[in-house]
């Protein structure tokens, strides 16, 4: 029973080496050795007070903190403003179809749109279907 999972093993590993993910692994593992090694050599020859490295520590902490909800709540905003201009463009692709096809194209980017609580003013004259009632959308403005 040892023979064959130690075999299993190895054919996991060459498996694994052959599909290039191993070398970034060995690559950041010997990295984080030669950190290590950095860090232990500077504790002995500088010998620093642990106050010091906590106060920095600390300092390092938060301001990753600080710069990680910053740059979510950023990112956020950006996707949001990148989804609304590009249901915007879809509408304004669509805005002569006048198949029921593109009419429910439509409907469904208006809705998507109200969901954003976005308002659509680029919206006059667009051409939808009598049988589509804007009204019972929820949150719509729109005039009829």
């Amino acid at each position: 029973m040892q023979g064959k999972e130690v075999r299993a093993r190895f054919h996991i590993y060459n498996n694994y080496r052959d599909s290039g993910k191993l070398t970034p692994l060995i690559f950041f593992a010997l990295i984080a050795v030669v950190v290590l090694c950095l860090i232990v050599a500077l504790d002995i020859i500088f010998k620093p007070d642990g106050v010091d490295v906590l106060v920095e520590f600390n300092g390092l902490f938060f301001d990753l903190l600080i710069f990680g909800i910053l740059l979510t709540i950023y990112d956020t905003w950006s996707r949001r403003r990148e989804r609304i201009n590009t249901l915007h463009d879809q509408l304004d692709d669509f805005w002569d179809w006048k198949s029921e096809e593109g009419i429910l194209r439509k409907v469904g980017i208006i809705k998507r749109l109200i969901e954003f609580n976005h308002p659509t003013s680029r919206m006059t004259a667009i051409y939808l279907s009598e049988q589509v009632d804007l009204s019972k959308l929820r949150s719509s403005k729109f005039k009829v």
